[in-house]
């Protein structure tokens, strides 16, 4: 009879810890949003500060912080537009752009998405 009370209360634990678990990841996955939403937002803001070398690196640093991120193609994007606003060659500007392209094909942020060349 002892053996049939330790089985249920074992599952109870586990279900325990497995509710405490799932919270904890779900809590950890909320902050990285959080911060990589931050850290998105402030280099957004040197783009509208047009502060582009501050905007360029902050955008570098998102992307190789946060390369899940949902805002990582607009990241991509944003560097093109500051390389092209710092005067880099427009040949490099257009490789940027070209590359974003071919990397991000169904973002919104890609100028051929609506096209049907």
């Amino acid at each position: 009879m002892k053996s049939r009370q330790f089985i249920p209360l074992s599952r109870n634990l586990a279900l325990g810890v497995l509710g405490a678990v799932m919270l904890f990841s779900l809590a950890v996955n909320a902050r990285a949003q959080d911060a990589s939403a931050k850290a998105y937002e402030k280099a957004y803001g040197y783009i509208l500060e047009e502060k582009w070398q501050n905007a360029q690196e902050s955008f570098t640093a998102f992307v190789k912080t946060y390369p899940k991120s949902k805002s990582v193609d607009a990241a991509q994007y944003w560097l093109c537009y500051t390389r092209d606003k710092k005067g880099e060659s427009q040949e490099d500007v257009f490789e940027c752009y070209n590359k974003f392209i071919k990397s991000y094909p169904k973002s919104k942020w890609s100028t051929t998405r609506n096209r049907t060349w």
